[in-house]
């Protein structure tokens, strides 16, 4: 029956498991099911579901996009390629627990916690692989069967080395048997050209003088033998060996005249058919008439490849497992085979296609103009005329045969547009990777179900080994085209008797898949961003808060150096209150500070905000989202837990954000708010005592040295140093985050307050002066004056532009609870009332001056009060200021220090991105392998006369010559090398071990010359009796050296004994015939009369019994009606034993006995079978009952 040889191709590594440790999970490799490699019926990948379930493991793809991509290989032409980019999660199974708690107790073991096997999955298996770039590949090929022997051959397609002997040429043979000639050396059958000789010259040494004739003689024997006769070695060296598809052609007609040649090996196989009905790679490589062009390419990284696999940018081997049928001798007879499913590992070879064609670019001459002329065609350098030509070899100089290859325009002297050849070629692959049907994107791969593009066979390559290497030592390359059913290759550069191993290979264009496995971003919940731009935002108003809480502690430091310096005459004294009060004052109006500065990050909802949320929600809600990684509560550590929660509390504080507990914040608006205000009336007071008095320019000289003195204490202040306490240490929590420096903000203070006390100040009194020292009439105005600040109950006092405050009694970001009324918080409590002249009585003169005198005691009083009090508020103020540094501080460090890495053992799910792309190979697939070794038949046995003496009992001559013709034999061996002999003779002739040798003489260069007389004088058994008889041998030698094919022995014998000869001769190399016929030789000497007995002997036949098979000649079975039981038949009651119950037929024939009579035609004799048909019940089944 005929049998297909479908090999099937699958990475070794993914088959019957996987090192992808995904793939491994889901059971989505191959398997082996004893016939053929498939996918995996197990596979768990769920198509539908987009992801898969193990007992342990989830996975799921939640994303996909793609990337395309360009190659570019020369100024317009690309290659696109298109990568699949997935997102696949894997998270513990929790499905079931109770069923899993159950077998694992049945097993003895624990309950397995699904987490703790996923911990270890992700660490022992997925991080190891990450990066790892993974093929995917699968591949068919309709390949010849491989026989031992060629008794039953059964394959449809052919595959066979042919390991020829035609004729001795003894000389040609001994020379090129040599190590220092190599196969390259010697002739190569497509590119022969013997010389012919010239009638009448001749040469001593070399026969008749030659010439090469214009056209190639006819190969005939005399002309092959004399050529290889005068030079053993070609002209010229070839390797490796290209023919393309006109060369094939050629070689048809040129094919029969092989036998011309004394040996060589002919390689044969069939040309699968193609499947494909467009098969755009084949097309455009044969359209492109670049074939060879890509083999030689080929080739030469081959080359490159086999002496250091790092050389080659091009070329990969993979271990692939490999399903195909294997043929074995169905029995001991070996008289036929039976085909059966096997599996083995190969390797098979894939060139990358990219690179190919990056090299087959670089390899296009650039173009120089040779004219000069416009429109003057370019010649490529270095470009060869085009030639017409057939075969081609690795001896011709040209760059991967750009030159010299072309199917396109066989025309002479035409130059190639290679390039545009490419460029088709780039064409047809771009064309096959736009269609994503061709190639596999990860899920597919997982699911296993979609094939992969792959072409026809496109070529072969013929590679030939010496025995036992792994490196070819030649190359032939031949296209695969339409039409070519048989393909042979003849190949002369071979040696006699070496060992040859032909490994033929077919070439596919394969698109297959890489992928790799890429971490994703670890989850992080991580404030810096955020965080940098709450302190962006805010930047303006903490400097002005830090520059704030400078003041005081730089007059304290400077009042404390300067006191003693104080000029006595002055009488004046530093009051710290006073001047700090209106130092922060100046420092306010100069920086225009008001309520809506200091609440801004109240309303920051997408810096600081978002992180307060984030940790209010994990405090109070047990969770919450950042970056889109749901995190819960009870993941985080102690340490991270109280980070949020300092982030929370210490928000609360900087905004307001709790309505029912106020925050620092709310504190500052109101605070500010009220000495701005009451600063206003200060400011009226100085500027009254200033119209009282002369400014004092001593006084003023003193408050501009004092300010000089509070600015050097800024500047120690600026440098973190401890007059500053704490404020250097919340400025600092941000420091690293804002643009400005403690020294820049301390810079930025000295001047604004040197200059206040310089004398730019509203509020600093240079006059000497207070309020006590102002008249009557000086408080009416004053008096008038403040009430000019008043407006009404709810805004009572303006700035000077006439703009409202911020409310005093409402700040913006606060909604106020009962402790904090309109009354307390209200200005008009503040000692201080408008002018009341009512309360200025006297009827005289005197109790008029004396009530002036109390009214305006009383009003002086009030002033103080309200100076005092501003003190009082402002040093509040400045404490609040620090204490919401501090808060700011809290949420910096808190905020800073929170990094939260969500790795896959705190959340329990683990991403990485899948980005898969189709790779182009050019796959050297394994086609047919045969070994073997030219040899000549052994020659047949020698002819004997036996010549005796008369009178003469003692000696009797033997006159022996080569025997001639042929004879088919069951060998007979006398020596382990004639035993190796023998086998590699069925080796190379495929003979199976029972099959006869053909004993053959019939050429008078390779007679037997060496004669052997093997003599017993006991009777031989059989043949193998002689292998320890006594042994000689001869040969007749001519002057000129030569052995002759005869030869005479003379053998001295005992008279009366009875001797048994046989006779063996050897060919030139010493290949022993098949012995003659047994011959008795017997000298008879009685009463002095001589004679001999010569008789040809027959060994004595074996005695007892003899067991003959007849299977092949001889078979009895009953029909299939005699097997089957009638319809109905009721097997009830059967009880072992015999039974007749089998049969459909009328006439049983189970329980019968028949005679079955062999007559001989020849002798007449009878041999008798006496058959009887039985059926046994053996067992009863249950079913039955």
């Amino acid at each position: 029956m005929p049998v297909k040889n479908i090999k099937v191709f699958s990475l070794e590594n993914n088959t019957g498991r996987s090192v992808d440790p995904v793939r491994n999970s889901l059971q989505s490799y191959w398997i082996y099911d004893g016939s053929e490699l498939i996918y995996d019926t197990r596979n768990l990948y769920n198509t539908s579901e987009k992801g898969g379930t193990t007992r342990y493991l989830n996975f799921e793809f939640t994303d996909k996009t793609i990337r395309r991509e360009t190659t570019t290989l020369d100024t317009d032409t690309q290659l696109q390629l298109t990568t699949h980019i997935e997102t696949l999660e894997i998270t513990p199974n929790y499905k079931d627990p109770k069923s899993r708690a159950t077998e694992e107790s049945s097993r003895g073991g624990d309950l397995i916690n699904p987490e703790d096997q996923f911990d270890a999955y992700i660490e022992n298996s997925i991080i190891p692989s990450l990066d790892e770039v993974r093929p995917d590949y699968k591949i068919s090929l309709d390949a010849p069967m491989e026989y031992a022997s060629e008794v039953d051959n059964n394959s449809v397609i052919a595959g066979t080395v042919n390991y020829a002997y035609n004729y001795g040429l003894g000389s040609y043979e001994n020379e090129i048997s040599t190590s220092g000639v190599s196969e390259s050396d010697l002739s190569n059958f497509y590119t022969f050209s013997p010389v012919v000789p010239l009638p009448g010259a001749t040469s001593p040494a070399l026969g008749p003088t030659v010439i090469t004739p214009v056209g190639k003689p006819k190969l005939t024997k005399r002309v092959v033998s004399n050529d290889l006769l005068r030079s053993a070695t070609a002209p010229n060296q070839i390797q490796d060996f290209f023919m393309n598809s006109e060369g094939f052609l050629e070689s048809l007609e040129l094919q029969e005249k092989k036998d011309s040649f004394p040996f060589y090996n002919e390689v044969y196989f069939t040309n699968p058919p193609d499947k494909l009905d467009d098969d755009k790679i084949k097309i455009a490589l044969r359209e492109s008439g670049l074939i060879i062009s890509f083999c030689d390419l080929m080739n030469k990284e081959n080359v490159k490849f086999s002496s250091d696999t790092s050389s080659s940018s091009a070329i990969q081997d993979f271990s692939f497992a490999n399903s195909y049928l294997s043929s074995s001798y169905e029995d001991g007879s070996q008289q036929s085979f039976v085909e059966k499913p096997a599996l083995q590992n190969t390797s098979v070879r894939l060139y990358d296609g990219m690179e190919m064609l990056k090299m087959m670019q670089g390899a296009i001459p650039t173009t120089i103009v040779t004219g000069g002329r416009a429109g003057e065609a370019t010649t490529p350098r270095g470009t060869r005329i085009l030639r017409k030509k057939g075969f081609l070899t690795d001896g011709e100089s040209a760059d991967y045969r750009l030159g010299v290859i072309s199917k396109k325009k066989p025309v002479s002297n035409a130059v190639i547009n290679f390039e545009n050849a490419l460029d088709d070629v780039s064409d047809a692959i771009n064309e096959l990777l736009s269609n994503t049907k061709n190639y596999r994107t990860y899920k597919e791969i997982l699911a296993g179900t979609k094939p992969l593009y792959m072409s026809d066979v496109l070529f072969y390559r013929i590679a030939k080994f010496e025995e036992g290497s792994d490196t070819a030592i030649q190359n032939f390359w031949i296209p695969s085209e339409k039409g070519y059913r048989g393909i042979r290759y003849i190949d002369t550069q071979v040696k006699y008797g070496k060992a040859y191993r032909y490994e033929i290979y077919a070439f596919k264009f394969v698109i297959g898949s890489e992928y790799k496995f890429i971490q994703d971003k670890i989850g992080v919940v991580d404030f810096s961003e955020d965080l940098a731009n709450f302190v962006k935002r805010n930047e303006q108003n903490i400097e002005n808060l830090t520059g704030i809480a400078m003041i005081r502690p730089a007059i304290e430091q400077a009042a404390a150096t300067f006191t003693d310096s104080i000029p006595p005459a002055l009488g004046l004294s530093i009051d710290v209150d006073s001047v700090a009060a209106s130092a922060v004052l100046d420092f306010i109006e100069e920086r225009d500070i008001i309520a809506e500065d200091v609440s801004k990050a109240s309303v920051d909802s997408t810096s600081g905000a978002a992180i307060a949320t984030f940790a209010k929600s994990i405090d109070l809600a047990g969770s919450a989202m950042w970056a889109g990684n749901p995190i819960s509560k009870d993941i985080l550590t102690p340490e991270e837990l109280q980070n949020l929660q300092n982030i929370a509390s210490s928000w609360d504080c900087l905004t307001n954000a709790s309505g029912t507990n106020p925050g620092k914040l709310a504190d500052l608006e109101i605070q500010l708010n009220r000495i701005i205000a009451i600063g206003n009336i200060e400011e009226k007071i100085i500027a009254a005592l200033q119209k009282r008095a002369v400014k004092k320019e001593k006084i003023q000289k003193f408050w501009k040295s004092f300010g000089i003195a509070i600015g050097s204490a800024l500047a120690i202040i600026g440098t973190g140093g401890a007059a500053l306490g704490g404020i250097a240490v919340a400025y600092g929590a941000g420091a690293a985050l804002l643009a400005g420096s403690l020294a820049t903000v301390a810079a930025g203070v000295s001047t604004i307050v040197g200059a206040a006390l310089g004398g730019k100040s509203k509020r600093i009194n240079s006059t000497g002066l207070d309020v006590n020292d102002l008249t009557f009439k000086d408080l009416k105005k004053l008096f008038a004056d403040i009430d000019t600040l008043r407006s009404d109950a709810t805004a009572p006092l303006k700035r000077k532009d006439g703009q409202y405050l911020s409310d005093l009694f409402f700040p913006k970001t606060f909604e106020y609870d009962d402790d904090y009324t309109r009354e307390e918080n209200a200005l008009y409590y503040l000692p201080l009332f408008s002018w009341d002249s009512s309360e200025v009585t006297g009827g005289t003169a005197t109790e008029l001056s004396d009530s002036m005198a109390d009214y305006r005691e009383k009003k002086a009083y009030e002033l103080e009060l309200v100076q005092s009090i501003l003190k009082l508020q402002v040093n509040k103020f400045v404490n609040t200021v620090n204490d919401y540094l501090g808060c700011y501080a809290d949420f910096i460090n808190a905020a800073s220090e929170t990094k939260i890495v969500l790795d896959y053992k705190r959340i329990n799910k683990y991403t990485l991105t899948v980005e898969t792309a189709p790779t182009i190979k050019f796959a050297q697939l394994p086609y047919y392998v045969s070994e073997g070794r030219i040899l000549d038949n052994p020659p047949i046995y020698p002819n004997v006369n036996v010549v005796t003496y008369r009178g003469i009992a003692d000696k009797m001559s033997f006159f022996m010559n080569s025997g001639q013709g042929a004879i088919e034999m069951e060998p007979i061996t006398f020596a382990e090398a004639e035993d190796e002999f023998i086998a590699q003779f069925r080796k190379a002739k495929k003979l199976n071990d029972f099959q006869p040798i053909l004993y053959k003489s019939d050429e008078t260069e390779n007679l037997g010359t060496i004669f052997e007389i093997r003599r017993l004088s006991a009777p031989p058994i059989n043949y193998q009796s002689f292998k320890d008889a006594t042994v000689s041998t001869t040969t007749k030698t001519i002057s000129s050296g030569k052995n002759l094919p005869a030869a005479t022995f003379d053998d001295i014998i005992e008279s009366n004994v009875k001797y048994y000869y046989i006779f063996r001769v050897a060919d030139r190399r010493g290949i022993f015939s098949y012995p003659s016929h047994v011959v008795e030789i017997e000298m008879i000497e009685n009463s002095g009369i001589i004679y001999a007995l010569i008789n040809p002997y027959e060994f004595p036949k074996p005695k007892g019994d003899t067991l003959k098979t007849l299977k092949r000649l001889l078979n009895v079975v009953p029909r299939i009606t005699q097997v089957f039981p009638s319809r109905g038949t009721s097997f009830s009651g059967l009880t072992s034993g015999e039974t007749t119950v089998l049969g459909s037929e009328a006439e049983k024939l189970f329980g019968k006995q028949f005679k079955l009579r062999l007559t001989s035609k020849k002798t007449g004799k009878t041999v008798d079978l006496n058959l009887s048909f039985k059926a046994n019940v053996v067992e009863r089944s249950a079913e039955v009952e």
